[in-house]
């Protein structure tokens, strides 16, 4: 997005994450990052958000919250690109140690992502399901929806 001369602003829960990202754009004033929750983050205005695989880790009594503010801060006609997880993705299984990566995830059906977006006119509304391996080799089956929507 930056190569595209959008200015960015982004949060992340783990400090570590928002510490290497300062340190690739440390000399780039038209990226602006911070430490914050999806609850706690002030959205600044925008006329995109993206939220690709990050709503996984959303909690579930913030998510209703999220929804809200990302509204709010989307100018008329903005553009809302997001990934949700689906409940048949191995991270939603009881079975999945999610301790020991995050804790609890967020596994929306369609018709829930549907609602939350009323406000939108969805664009486009993917339903991905693959088998595969994660990067550190463990198999992993995929149940992910992707959206764009633009708020109406």
């Amino acid at each position: 997005l930056r190569a595209a001369g959008y200015i960015v602003h982004a949060f992340d829960i783990n400090e570590q994450a928002i510490t290497l990202c300062v340190a690739r754009y440390k000399n780039d004033s038209n990226v602006s990052l911070c430490v914050d929750s999806f609850g706690s983050y002030l959205y600044p205005s925008a006329s995109l958000i993206v939220a690709d695989a990050s709503l996984f880790f959303c909690p579930a009594d913030e998510f209703e919250l999220f929804i809200n503010k990302m509204q709010q801060s989307l100018e008329p006609h903005g553009v809302f690109c997001g990934a949700f997880l689906g409940a048949r993705d191995t991270m939603s299984s009881p079975e999945f140690d999610s301790e020991k990566y995050w804790g609890e995830v967020l596994v929306l059906s369609s018709e829930e992502i549907k609602s939350a977006l009323s406000k939108f006119e969805i664009h486009q509304f993917i339903e991905h399901e693959s088998d595969g391996f994660t990067s550190n080799g463990e198999a992993h089956h995929w149940h992910i929806y992707s959206v764009v929507a633009k708020l109406i």
